[in-house]
C-alpha cells in the first residue's frame, strides 16, 4: 500500500460518514483491539469524527482478554478519545457463545447509545464480512430476497469500510503503523464463520477463480428482487390488508414471497418456511371460498390465525 491508497481509504470513510451525518453527529464505536476495529478507530480518528469507543471483554482469554482491553484503553486516551471498557467474564453463556456475544455486545452499544443520544452504531465489518452473511443467507435456504449483504448505513449501524477486503486492512494498519491484537481463537475451526474462512474459502480460491466477486453480486441481485418485491406488495395491498383477488392471479411461488414480505413489513414478525406454506395456504382456501371478499385480513391477524391453527 502507498500513501495514495491509504489517503483513498481515509477520504472515502470521511464522505461516507459526511453523507450519511451531515450533522457531524457522535457515533458508538465498538472496538475490540483486532486490525479492523482499530483501522476504523484510527480513520475516525485521523478524520476528527466524533466517537465513544466500547470495548467488550468476555474473559474467554485470560491475559489475552485483558492485553485487548488495554490496547484499546490506552490508544483512545493517547488519541483523545472516550472509551470504557464492559466486563462479560463472570455471565454465563446461554446457547452459542458467538450469537450470545452479540446480542450482549450490541444491547450495550444501544443502552448507551441513547444514554449519550448517539446518532448511530459503527462497526468494522468488512468486504470478507459481506461474503460470509451472503453465503450464510444462501446456505440457509432464504428466498432471494433476502440474499442481500449488509448495509453501510440501515438506520441503526454504520459500516463505514464494507467495500475493503481483509488483506487490504491489514495493509493499511501496516503502513499507518496501526497497533492491533490477534485473537487466537479466530484459528480455531469451532465456530462456523471460523471454518468457512480457514478451509472453505481456501478451497473457492483455488477452484473457483472470480467466485467472491460473483458472490456480491448475487447481493446485489438480491437487492434488485427486494426492490421488485416492495413494488408488487404495493399492487396487491390496500388499507394494510392483502387484496385477494389480485393475488389469486399470482403463482404460489410468488405468493409465498409476497405474504413472507407483508407479514415482515407489517407486523414484524418472521414467518419460517412451514409457517408461509400454511399461510398461503390459508388464503388459497379465502380465495376459493364463495364469501371470499376481496380482501383478507390485516397481517397481524392472519399471523394469530396462523398460530392458533397449529
Amino acid at each position: 500500500m502507498n500513501k495514495f491508497e491509504s489517503t483513498s481509504i481515509q477520504k472515502k470513510v470521511k464522505e461516507k460518514y459526511d453523507k450519511v451525518f451531515p450533522g457531524g453527529d457522535t457515533l458508538i464505536l465498538g472496538v475490540s483491539g483486532g486490525p479492523d476495529s482499530m483501522a476504523l478507530l484510527y480513520l475516525f480518528h485521523k478524520s476528527s469524527i466524533p466517537v465513544f469507543v466500547v470495548h467488550i471483554n468476555y474473559g474467554l482469554r485470560d491475559e489475552e482478554s485483558d492485553s485487548d482491553q488495554h490496547l484499546v484503553e490506552d490508544v483512545c486516551a493517547m488519541w483523545g478519545i472516550e472509551c470504557c471498557s464492559v466486563f462479560f467474564g463472570n455471565e454465563k453463556i446461554e446457547g452459542n457463545f458467538q450469537d450470545w456475544a452479540r446480542k450482549k455486545r450490541y444491547q450495550v452499544f444501544r443502552d448507551l447509545q441513547k444514554e449519550i443520544n448517539a446518532a448511530g452504531i459503527a462497526v468494522a465489518h468488512h468486504q470478507d464480512d459481506q461474503l460470509e452473511t451472503i453465503l450464510f443467507k444462501i446456505l440457509r435456504g432464504g428466498g432471494v430476497s433476502n440474499w442481500k449483504g449488509l448495509q453501510m448505513w440501515d438506520g441503526d449501524i454504520f459500516r463505514p469500510i464494507l467495500d475493503i477486503t481483509k488483506p487490504e486492512i491489514l495493509k493499511f494498519c501496516k503502513f499507518e503503523a496501526i497497533p492491533y491484537r490477534i485473537d487466537a481463537s479466530n484459528e480455531s475451526n469451532d465456530y462456523t464463520r471460523n471454518a468457512l474462512r480457514n478451509t472453505v474459502f481456501p478451497v473457492f480460491d483455488e477452484f473457483i477463480p472470480g467466485w467472491k466477486s460473483n458472490l456480491k453480486a448475487v447481493g446485489h441481485k438480491a437487492e434488485v428482487t427486494d426492490e421488485v418485491l416492495n413494488k408488487m406488495l404495493e399492487l396487491v395491498v390496500e388499507n394494510n390488508s392483502l387484496l385477494v383477488d389480485e393475488l389469486s392471479e399470482l403463482s404460489l411461488n410468488l405468493k409465498a414471497s409476497i405474504v413472507q414480505k407483508f407479514v415482515r413489513n407489517s407486523a414484524d414478525y418472521a414467518l419460517s418456511k412451514g409457517e408461509i406454506n400454511a399461510m398461503v395456504q390459508l388464503i388459497e382456501s379465502q380465495t376459493r371460498s364463495e364469501e371470499h371478499t376481496s380482501e383478507l385480513q390485516s397481517p397481524c391477524n392472519l399471523v394469530c390465525r396462523l398460530l392458533l391453527e397449529k
